[in-house]
This record gives structure tokens, sequence and C-alpha cells, in this order.
């Protein structure tokens, strides 16, 4: 019965260890999700606002469906990307325009990238935080009605 004294306290903190590192690791998938949400959302506004740009006086005058052009598509990209807020690149770090791609006479393809980094990690851990490269992509397209 001597030899057994205090094993229970070694299971609990095994345990209590086991039940914290699982802890940090479902901080660390959410924080990750969450970013890898934001950059979608970036994605998706950003490819939304480029078929809203399509040629207003090719469709309603001339009567022309395709009327997204490439050129028009990537200038007003670089309009969005140099007005996006600087808390885009504090959220997800290395926010890139990776592509911008007109499929369609009215679709337009936005390809985003990032970096996610584990935001409950330490300050001064911080060059030996997790980092996930995240790659995103988003369609747009402009309704024709005829």
């Amino acid at each position: 019965m001597r030899g057994e004294r205090g094993s229970v306290s070694v299971l609990a903190i095994g345990l209590f260890t086991i039940v914290v590192a699982m802890l940090f690791v479902a901080a660390a998938a959410t924080s990750i999700y969450l970013q890898h949400r934001h950059l979608l959302a970036l994605a998706d506004d950003t490819a939304n606002a480029l078929a809203r740009s399509f040629d207003e006086p090719a469709y309603y005058l001339e009567g022309r469906v395709d009327v997204i052009d490439e050129e028009r598509a990537r200038r007003r990209a670089d309009e969005l990307v140099s007005s996006w807020p600087a808390r885009v690149g504090s959220y997800v770090s290395h926010t890139r325009l990776e592509e911008i791609r007109v499929e369609a006479p009215s679709r337009v393809v936005v390809r985003l990238s990032g970096v996610a980094v584990v935001r409950w990690w330490p300050a001064f851990l911080d060059p030996l935080a997790p980092r996930v490269r995240l790659d995103v992509t988003s369609h747009a397209e402009l309704a024709v009605l005829r």
C-alpha cells in the first residue's frame, strides 16, 4: 500500500496537462479557421466589386453581354488592393492578390493568399509561432438579364 501513495496526483497532473494541450490545439485551429474565413470574405468582396465594375455603356447602350474586360478588371483590382485597410494585413499577414481571371464574358475569378499566424502565441516566442499558408478563390458573376 505504501508504494502506491501519490499515484492519483501523478495521474491528475498528467490528465490536466493533456486537457490544457488539447485546449491550446483547439485555440490554434480556431484562430487559423477564423483567419481563413476573413481572407475568404475579402476575396468575395474583391470579386463582387470587380464584377460590378463592368462596362456600363457597352451593356446599356450597345446591348453587349461581354461587359467585363480583363484590363479594366485589373485596374480596378489595383485600386481595391491599395484601398484595403491596414488592418487586413494585421489580421492575415502577407495578404496578396495572386490572380484575377475573367473566365466568361460576365464571370470574374479572384485568388488571394496570406499567412495565418496563431494569435495566442506569446510575443517573445513569435518567431517560433506556427504559420499556415492560406489560399482562397472566389468567383463572382454578373447576372445579365435580357
